[in-house]
């Protein structure tokens, strides 16, 4: 719980424009303690997935999540130092989207009946959902931030070239 409440309530306030323009110490402060607590969790979550795991379909997907959600954390805040404010916000983005794991995986759990209908071993369907609360977010996120973007640079490239 300490480590999740400067990252679910102090993260939201790090998207906010105009907080960020006219308080940019407010933001700093926020985003130091969101860094210690993504890196808390991320760090829990990673010992929680190698070794403590309950279920054994869960337990890679566990390590994982608190890894690349490290990774992400601090890359967002290395880029943060190096003034690369761009990609800063890319990976903060990602590191909140596995923030937000949890709340995933707890409605993906009220809706399973209707997401993972196909799947009638309740340790496979466990299992799924785990995957599936980061996999999916991920890369959803990664098609707003990189994907999209990209094709529709080419796009117009593309079409500017042909004109």
């Amino acid at each position: 719980v300490l480590f999740a409440l400067p990252v679910l309530f102090g993260a939201p306030l790090q998207f906010i424009a105009s907080l960020r323009a006219r308080a940019p110490h407010i933001h700093r402060v926020v985003g130091r303690f969101y860094v210690g607590g993504a890196c808390g969790a991320a760090m829990l979550a990673i010992y929680l997935g190698a070794i403590v795991g309950e279920y054994e379909g869960s337990r890679l997907s566990s390590a994982l999540t608190g890894l690349v959600w490290l990774f992400f954390t601090l890359a967002a805040w290395r880029l943060a130092v190096a003034k690369n404010f761009k990609a800063h916000r890319a990976f903060m983005i990602r590191s909140y989207t596995m923030a937000l794991v949890l709340v995933w995986l707890r409605l993906m759990f009220d809706f399973q009946d209707y997401l993972f209908f196909y799947v009638t071993d309740p340790d496979l369907r466990d299992a799924t959902r785990e995957w599936a609360s980061w996999v999916v977010p991920l890369l959803l996120v990664e098609a707003w931030i990189s994907w999209v973007p990209q094709l529709r640079r080419h796009t117009i490239a593309v079409g500017a070239r042909h004109s």
